[in-house]
Parts: C-alpha cells; sequence; structure tokens
C-alpha cells in the first residue's frame, strides 16, 4: 500500500486524485472532488478500479486540488 499524507493551512480543499501506470494509462481513482481537512491521508491498496491488485512497477499519482471558491491550487 501507500500513503499520501497532505497538510494545508486551512480545511476545505476538493481533491481528485488519481493513479496512472508508467504507460499514462488510468489504473485507479481514489477521490472525485473529495473534501480534504487540514491534515491526514490517503492510502492506496495497490489495485485498480476493479479492485484487482495492479502489477509491480512505477506508478504516477496525479493529485489536483481546488480550494473552497473553486481555485484550482
Amino acid at each position: 500500500f501507500t500513503l499520501l499524507h497532505f497538510n494545508f493551512h486551512g480545511g476545505g480543499q476538493l481533491a481528485n486524485i488519481t493513479i496512472y501506470d508508467a504507460t499514462g494509462r488510468s489504473v485507479k481513482r481514489l477521490a472525485n472532488n473529495a473534501q480534504l481537512g487540514t491534515s491526514g491521508f490517503i492510502r492506496w491498496e495497490g489495485d485498480d478500479d476493479d479492485g484487482k491488485m495492479v502489477r509491480t512497477g512505477n506508478y504516477i499519482v496525479l493529485i489536483e486540488l481546488s480550494d473552497p471558491s473553486g481555485k484550482m491550487t
């Protein structure tokens, strides 16, 4: 598993988090407009969107954040 830790000065951040394989294919959508607090973590179990374990290797984590007003940060 992988833990993605975060700390923000203020809460209310919205997050989209997607895991991609080394060829750029989307493997797992971890968060879709998930509201985050000021600190915490998100855990990826190493599975894909169908719940199957992915192969060992390199993966890319794309994190898109927006503040409560909708501004991307």
